[in-house]
């Protein structure tokens, strides 16, 4: 019967993950809106609820960035155990080519 294996380390660190901050959010809408109808991942979120929220923000326009409302389209999806934020500028109509 095998042994448990023993090894002597510090745990790793809590997840880390990377959510635009404020200012990044502009950024991210700006280089969407000038490439329309294809999607971009704008992050990676804590939680699968984190990133659903922030979805839901994108696409009621929350956050001044992506307004109007109805011109972006945002999705959460998770991946690899990664919770991402997928978006796509489909114009202010809200039609994707």
């Amino acid at each position: 019967m095998d042994e448990p294996e023993l090894v002597f380390e510090k745990p790793p660190g809590l997840l880390i993950f990377e959510a635009p901050p404020r200012t990044k959010h502009l950024q991210a809408a700006e280089a969407v809106r000038a490439r329309p109808g294809e999607w971009a991942r704008i992050g990676c979120y804590g939680s699968r609820d984190a990133a659903a929220s922030v979805a839901w923000q994108i696409r009621k326009g929350v956050r001044s960035a992506w307004r109007p409302v109805g011109a972006f389209q945002a999705v959460s999806r998770t991946v690899g155990g990664e919770f991402r934020v997928y978006v796509r500028y489909v114009g202010e109509a809200g039609n994707a080519d």
